[in-house]
C-alpha cells in the first residue's frame, strides 16, 4: 500500500512530528501527532511522550479537557495531589475535566500517548 495524504486521511512521519516540551513539565518532549497544530483539528490532540527517568509534570488542571493517557513503554506514576497509581505499558489513566493530575516517568524509556478532547494544542 502506498502512503499518501488525501482530504480524508492525513498522514504523519513520527519523524516529522512537531516536538515540544509542554508548559510546566520538565525531562519531557512531546510530539504532536494530531491536533490544532499538526493537523488543525480542535476536536482532540495526540501527543507521544518521551520522559527522561524522573521527567515530570506539576501537578495542573485542565478545566474543560479529558485525557487519556496511555503507557507505551517504562513506567509512570500517576496522581492527582492525594492518590497515587503506577502504571506500565498497556495501561492507561482517563483524566476527567477538571481533576488536577500529574505524571511522573519512574523508569528509563519512558513513553505514553495522551489524548485529550477537545485539543489542547
Amino acid at each position: 500500500m502506498t502512503s499518501k495524504t488525501t482530504p480524508s486521511i492525513q498522514i504523519t512521519r513520527f519523524d516529522d512530528a512537531e516536538t515540544f516540551t509542554p508548559h510546566g513539565h520538565s525531562g519531557v518532549v512531546n510530539r504532536s501527532i494530531a491536533g490544532t497544530a499538526s493537523h488543525q483539528t480542535p476536536e482532540l490532540s495526540v501527543w507521544w511522550g518521551e520522559f527522561d527517568r524522573a521527567g515530570q509534570s506539576e501537578l495542573h488542571i485542565h478545566e474543560n479537557a479529558l485525557q487519556l493517557y496511555v503507557v507505551l513503554s517504562g513506567s509512570f506514576d500517576v496522581g492527582d495531589g492525594v492518590h497515587v497509581h503506577s502504571l506500565t505499558p498497556g495501561d492507561s489513566a482517563l483524566i476527567r475535566a477538571g481533576v488536577a493530575h500529574q505524571i511522573e516517568a519512574t523508569s528509563e524509556n519512558a513513553g505514553v500517548l495522551v489524548i485529550t478532547t477537545p485539543g489542547l494544542r
